[in-house]
């Protein structure tokens, strides 16, 4: 027979159920003796999670269902001044026309003077013994990273070497222990989604974005830009490294950018005496300015999706999953077909010459080289081919290290109906 039951398959979940309460009952606890127990995952993941190509379809945005169980979904689009990184509780600054050339930073000058332009002293603090508390102890700091800018620096700017990008906006992020994409999800996704659905561009191409990693030992991934990805942006993303001044091949160059924006970092601010060459009314050459100094927090922060880790009612990480789905398949409209395609070369594969996907449960079995390892992975994919796939169930192995993209790792994930 090619399709079970709804008999059989009662009688085959009880069987597993016995099963799964006589190995609790045992105290078996070895992942390699515990196939049953997975099995039982299996079925019970196939009837009850909501496939994700659903949520993608054509209908994603009119999912009532889940619109309705989502509540605060974010604001509507507000006017075009009203940007995301001006908000106080956003734990994000900008910076207006700056330059950077021969490691250095520096404010390109305004013909016209414009109230709404800012360009403060800023300087970025990276500094061990005041982030360990919120990154970890075992850290490198990248002193590559450089960022010192002084509000009267625009005699630095050449007209003749220095241009502007053609993005508009440059956003570097930063949360601790971002090298995790797990913590990347929680600390800088979480917040800065919140923030980009209730002030969005007027168009993804508007901007660019970079992670910070304050340790130098660590990189950007495909994780990383998976789920940047899901934001509105324009699909760009590198290491915050990469945009200092000493990383340009051309080091005489001069780049310049119309906003420059960071979230994540805690900013302060406190008086600097400077020497000048006016003499002030008190007979002294001192002016006295403000700097700013931004370090690196723990999150970015945003109080619509400040989930506590024992608010069970919390709905923000069902926001987020959602916000990101629905921004994946705006941007790539041929998703839904190019899920199907990777299913059918599972398929293909598996030594299955079925061109029609429909009907089929593709399960992944989740593996990592050098963390969380499998060590018998391939007999449980085997034992389990031989017993369900002749009810259309499919097990495969799935880790994503082997993806050479963002988009492949996507796919790999998507065309599960559970893991």
């Amino acid at each position: 027979m090619n399709e079970v039951t709804t008999k059989s398959k009662s009688n085959l979940l009880v069987h597993l159920l016995n099963h799964h309460i006589a190995a609790r009952q045992g105290r078996i606890r070895r992942r390699n003796s515990s196939l049953l127990v997975f099995i039982l995952f299996i079925t019970v993941t196939i009837g009850v999670i909501t496939s994700y190509r659903q949520l993608l379809s054509s209908s994603a945005n009119n999912d009532s269902t889940l619109d309705n169980y989502i509540e605060g979904s974010g604001a509507p689009p507000l006017p075009p001044h009203e940007d995301f990184w001006e908000k106080s509780m956003s734990s994000c600054i900008r910076v207006d026309n700056i330059c950077s050339q021969n490691d250095n930073w520096f404010y390109a000058p305004m013909n016209n003077f414009n109230k709404d332009t800012y360009q403060p002293s800023i300087r970025l603090v990276l500094n061990r013994t005041e982030i360990v508390n919120s990154h970890g102890h075992d850290i490198f700091l990248n002193k590559d990273i450089k960022f010192d800018v002084k509000s009267s620096s625009y005699w630095y700017y050449d007209d003749e070497k220095c241009s502007y990008s053609d993005v508009p906006y440059h956003l570097v992020v930063q949360s601790s222990y971002n090298h995790m994409i797990g913590e990347f999800y929680s600390r800088t996704m979480l917040g800065l989604n919140q923030w980009m659905r209730d002030y969005p561009p007027k168009s993804n191409d508007d901007i660019q974005t970079y992670v910070h990693f304050v340790d130098r030992r660590k990189d950007l991934l495909e994780g990383h830009k998976l789920f940047l990805s899901g934001l509105p942006n324009n699909n760009k993303f590198d290491n915050f490294v990469k945009l200092m001044p000493s990383y340009n091949e051309d080091s005489d160059s001069c780049q310049c950018y119309r906003k420059l924006i960071f979230c994540g970092y805690d900013v302060t601010e406190h008086n600097i005496t400077t020497l000048t060459s006016h003499t002030s009314v008190d007979g002294s050459n001192n002016r006295v300015e403000t700097e700013y100094t931004m370090k690196p927090r723990g999150n970015i922060q945003n109080k619509k999706s400040d989930c506590q880790w024992d608010n069970a009612n919390c709905i923000a990480y069902r926001k987020l999953r959602r916000d990101l789905l629905v921004t994946y398949s705006q941007k790539d409209k041929d998703l839904d077909y190019k899920i199907r395609q990777y299913q059918t070369q599972i398929l293909v594969d598996k030594g299955i010459h079925d061109t029609n996907v429909d009907g089929y449960k593709f399960i992944g079995l989740a593996h990592r080289k050098y963390r969380r390892i499998w060590l018998n992975i391939d007999d449980a994919i085997e034992m389990c081919d031989k017993k369900y796939r002749r009810y259309k169930i499919i097990c495969l192995k799935v880790d994503v290290e082997e993806a050479k993209t963002s988009e492949e790792q996507f796919l790999m994930h998507r065309s599960l109906h559970g893991e």
